[in-house]
């Protein structure tokens, strides 16, 4: 019980400690970076064989062009899955450095946020094993102490 206990604790930090990091590194990537509008100019398609399934999975890459302030175009592999070339994407790109850019939507977000709701899930689950071990400790303690008044 400890062992596991440790365990979930371990990866409750990683999960809360790597949300907030991760959080506050698009925090500040946000903060300095230049909002665009960037247009779909084609599509990667990648493909994976999904082992639990026995199937073979899907999915696409739009890679995007933007025109930053500085008149050049830049281009990047999104992470959303759009297919259709031509099509408007909301981009955020760094001032100092066009070519680190981001589509300018809620992933960035929730992203960091599923990682540190699960570390504070993992860290409830800690809270509660240890509490109830302790719980019964004291409660063999009493029936110990019980069995010897007797």
């Amino acid at each position: 019980m400890k062992l596991q206990n440790a365990m979930f604790g371990v990866i409750a930090a990683i999960g809360i400690l790597g949300g907030m990091g991760w959080g506050i590194k698009n925090y500040i990537f946000y903060q300095k970076s230049v909002p665009v509008v960037g247009t779909v100019i084609s599509v990667a398609h990648n493909s994976y064989y999904d082992t639990r399934s026995h199937s073979m999975r899907y999915y696409d890459y739009p890679l995007i062009q933007f025109t930053a302030n500085d008149g050049k175009k830049y281009k990047f592999y999104g992470t959303a899955s759009i297919n259709m070339t031509g099509y408007d994407v909301d981009v955020l790109y760094q001032k100092d450095d066009p070519s680190k850019a981001s589509e300018n939507s809620l992933i960035i977000w929730l992203y960091p946020l599923v990682v540190f709701f699960v570390g504070l899930i993992f860290m409830y689950v800690t809270y509660v094993n240890v509490n109830a071990g302790r719980q019964i400790k004291r409660e063999m303690a009493e029936d110990a102490k019980d069995l010897e008044d007797d």
